[in-house]
């Protein structure tokens, strides 16, 4: 069985080994053009039958182009484009380098600038963009990163369809009731927590993954390998990855209180905990996300999570 897309992470190769990359700075948003106040933009359901919903579309315009279709992922670390979408928005140029995903094969790809932004009434200039060779997946021109909005205090609300953005406080507070620590880095959200209350571990944040996921690893720990439910092939970023279909779901903590996600895919998540130098054990994807209140707070590096 295929999946249409898992988007775990775009990291980018600049020749230098994971293991000498240089210290992750700061999550930090382009430069607005607009006012800096309360924004309220809409957003559309990608939909795939018989599945039915697997992400949230927001729409943007680069460059003034046309309005583009965009996957709103938190798991995504840079705006990307297909070559066609970046062409009708005039943005064809750019410099070399290759992309990474779940799959094992670099994709090439162009970095470049964007000289603005629009979605609605919210404008960025200067946008960094990533340029792809070939098509990300049908229906969808690219991918737009929730790190985009950092310098908000950002509220996605995934059953309303709507990403509310509210200016930050000039003096920094200390985090609202409900709040939890998490780890950013390369503009992706980790969080600390416990899997089906035993075993530690390390999961991504992730809207714009198809399904939930758990490490190969993770699932030796839990005793999960004899619960197989079936190989499955995964269209990833950069080409097919391996899974296994877990039976039952997967719990984990949020602060003091129990989640669950399901269904859960087991993938090899090596790549992804080498890149990030982080052991990921995991992907909380859209599926455990569709009656949602999601809000991060970049700045203080803490999401609050409220199940509707």
């Amino acid at each position: 069985m295929q999946f249409a897309w898992l988007f775990l992470t775009t990291g980018l190769l600049s020749g230098a080994p994971a293991e000498i990359a240089p210290p992750d700075p700061p999550v930090t948003a382009p430069a607005l053009s607009s006012a800096y106040r309360p924004y309220q933009i809409r957003l559309s359901t990608l939909a795939e039958p018989p599945t039915g919903a697997i992400g949230l579309i927001i729409k943007a315009k680069v460059n003034n182009g046309p309005a583009l279709r965009l996957l709103l992922d938190s798991g995504a670390e840079h705006l990307v484009l297909d070559r066609k979408a970046a062409r009708r928005s005039g943005q064809s140029s750019g410099v070399s380098l290759d992309l990474i995903g779940a799959g094992l094969v670099p994709r090439h790809a162009r970095i470049a600038t964007a000289a603005s932004l629009q979605i609605g009434e919210l404008q960025f200039r200067d946008a960094p963009i990533v340029i792809v060779e070939g098509e990300i997946m049908e229906g969808v021109d690219g991918v737009m990163p929730l790190a985009m909005f950092s310098g908000f205090l950002v509220h996605l609300n995934v059953p309303a369809k709507r990403l509310d953005l509210e200016p930050f406080p000039e003096s920094e507070l200390p985090c609202e009731p409900g709040f939890v620590p998490v780890k950013t880095h390369h503009n992706l959200l980790f969080l600390r927590t416990k899997l089906d209350g035993r075993h530690n571990g390390t999961l991504l944040l992730d809207t714009g993954s198809f399904y939930n996921v758990i490490s190969t690893t993770a699932a030796k720990a839990l005793n999960r390998m004899t619960q197989f439910g079936g190989q499955v092939s995964i269209l990833a970023g950069t080409g097919d990855a391996q899974g296994q279909r877990i039976s039952g779901r997967v719990s984990y903590k949020l602060g003091d209180r129990d989640m669950t996600m399901e269904p859960v895919v087991a993938v090899n998540l090596e790549q992804m905990s080498q890149r990030n130098r982080i052991d990921v054990s995991g992907v909380i994807g859209f599926p455990a996300l569709t009656g949602s209140v999601i809000t991060v707070d970049y700045r203080q590096s803490a999401i609050r999570i409220v199940t509707k």
